[in-house]
């Protein structure tokens, strides 16, 4: 069988709403020449019985089934699959527009240094329709690797790799689940130059089953770890999570000499925001300042407005803070996300 151009991942659990459409979306056309390797991570719904109905119309698309082992080892999976020099990504819900393969190619052919390439995306509700709105990202190398180290800018399932790079850097890591894709932009833009197109090419679906809606604390923490890996690189140091499988506990107690401490016990105290971590400890007053410090990034204050409002709402709140205080901290932190977070349900 001929090698195509572009092998495209798309990694599943669960997905018979939406996978059959995200599948059609990106299969339709022929041109460039295109395999989809869909790694079914133990779906328990009728998405093996979809799947199995699309392979047999359709002899591009190849189906990996595996237990329910995550999603960086779906993605690892899948990329071990690839047999195109160029990877392509997309999540089960999304879907890509015509032409958006064919524009990422002629990105890459044009220039050989480009590792990474994403696009601009139109967001869609969970029924589909009409947009919603536009997520953009700036386009050139020069600027996405001076914000880079502060925030991910690109959407995972628009991007197209080379996969030499991908394999060159290390592929996903488990380390870093929630965040394993702003991990990867680090690695390869250490290696070449990366990009996105302008173009809105895809549709990012918005939805209560999405993964980021249902894991915003490990999202956020393993992205500090990732940038924190990534400073330790960039000054010379040998990288924290090489030889690290498992992502990090946070109820478990911090290792002696642990270079990711202060990352840890952050997060530690930014974990309140989700109510279970009340049955297993209490919040103290260094979890407190921890929470309050000034320079918190943006997923950072949203968790730790959450969490205070949580130690006012369940009355668990540290000694140092009394009941107004606890008020007053969480209007200051987003004051129109305060009202919701205090009387409505529990935050989290």
């Amino acid at each position: 069988m001929a090698i195509p151009v572009v092998s495209v991942v798309l990694p599943v659990r669960n997905g018979e709403r939406f996978v059959e459409a995200a599948i059609g979306s990106i299969m339709r056309e022929r041109e460039p020449s295109r395999e989809m390797i869909v790694v079914d991570d133990g779906s328990s719904d009728g998405t093996p019985a979809i799947l199995a109905g699309l392979r047999r119309k359709d002899s591009r698309i190849v189906i990996a089934s595996q237990p329910a082992t995550g999603i960086v080892a779906a993605l690892e999976r899948g990329r071990r699959y690839a047999r195109a020099p160029l990877v392509a990504r997309l999540d089960a819900d999304d879907i890509a527009y015509p032409g958006r393969l064919a524009a990422q190619v002629a990105a890459f052919e044009a220039d050989p240094d480009l590792v990474l390439l994403g696009t601009a995306l139109d967001r869609i509700g969970e029924a589909g329709g009409r947009p919603r709105g536009a997520i953009t990202y700036p386009t050139e190398h020069e600027r996405i690797v001076e914000i880079l180290p502060q925030a991910n800018v690109f959407s995972h399932s628009s991007v197209m790799m080379r996969r030499k790079a991908v394999e060159a850097a290390g592929g996903y890591r488990s380390f870093f689940t929630g965040a394993e894709d702003y991990d990867l932009w680090l690695r390869l833009a250490e290696q070449g130059k990366v990009g996105n197109l302008a173009a809105r090419l895809g549709a990012y679906r918005v939805h209560e089953d999405s993964v980021s809606a249902r894991s915003a604390l490990r999202q956020a923490f393993s992205a500090a770890l990732a940038r924190r890996c990534a400073v330790i690189r960039r000054e010379g140091g040998p990288d924290p999570s090489m030889a690290r499988e498992e992502p990090i506990d946070l109820d478990a107690e911090i290792p002696p000499h642990e270079p990711l401490a202060a990352e840890i016990r952050l997060f530690r105290a930014l974990a309140f925001a989700e109510p279970e971590t009340f049955t297993r400890r209490r919040p103290t007053d260094d979890d407190l300042r921890l929470l309050t410090a000034p320079s918190l990034a943006h997923a950072e204050r949203q968790l730790a407005q959450a969490a205070i409002a949580n130690m006012a709402r369940l009355g668990a709140r540290p000694s140092s803070l009394s009941y107004p205080a606890a008020i007053a901290a969480v209007v200051r932190l987003d004051a129109l996300r305060a009202f919701r977070l205090l009387f409505g349900r529990a935050a989290g």
